[in-house]
């Protein structure tokens, strides 16, 4: 199932800030806002948790150094909340090695460095959330794969039991089937016919031929 972190026919995605500067907050929130984004924002790590709890978002973007927790312990916890969100961690001390090393093991997806150029930050989010709706596109897709194998699969018992019973019928006449349990036989038989045919129309049309067939000779 696609969550719901944006409407992909406004194309309003949202955006979590969490900063414990309330200018940096300001100033982060009109300039995405601007650019179309549907922006939430938080004073620190912990309220960041409880509004993750609450929405989905696209992106979280977090400074790095704030009170009670790191901003890179708090993307390593917004990424079991929400694993498909794209974190963007912002910091004024850059420990290089520190910060390729959560790149590299998924914790945040980019990093911001102190100051920001105003072209450097909406490149970034742009990637960002072009990343998570790549990754929300697949997710569709692998979710209509698994419908369409489950469609393709499930009937397939029923379509070989009533491919028999209609062979059966075909050779042995109708009269021969247990009528009791069914007294509109070829009827019931169209019935399951139509739900073969509803989850593999191909499946179905051969199944259908087949009560044609019998009818004709009927």
């Amino acid at each position: 199932m696609i969550p719901p972190e944006f409407n992909p026919a406004a194309g309003l995605h949202r955006i979590l800030v969490v900063d414990d500067e309330e200018m940096v907050l300001k100033g982060l929130r009109d300039t995405l806002t601007r650019e179309g984004y549907n922006v939430v924002t938080a004073a620190n790590p912990f309220l960041g948790i409880e509004e993750l709890k609450r929405h989905n978002f696209s992106v979280i973007i977090s400074d790095n150094h704030m009170p009670g927790m790191m901003g890179m312990q708090f993307l390593a916890q917004a990424r079991e909340v929400q694993p498909n969100a794209s974190r963007i961690l912002i910091t004024a001390v850059l420990s290089l090695d520190t910060v390729i090393d959560a790149i590299n093991k998924g914790e945040i997806y980019r990093f911001i460095v102190k100051p920001w150029l105003r072209e450097e930050l909406l490149a970034t989010v742009k990637n960002a959330v072009q990343r998570y709706e790549l990754i929300v596109r697949n997710i569709a897709l692998q979710n209509e794969s698994l419908v369409m194998n489950q469609r393709l699969n499930v009937p397939r018992e029923n379509y070989e039991q009533l491919r028999a019973i209609l062979h059966n019928c075909a050779r042995d006449g109708l009269e021969t089937q247990n009528r009791d349990a069914h007294p509109d036989f070829l009827a019931h038989l169209k019935g399951r016919v139509a739900y073969v045919a509803a989850t593999n129309p191909a499946r179905g049309q051969k199944l259908a031929e087949m009560i044609r067939k019998l009818e004709n000779t009927g």
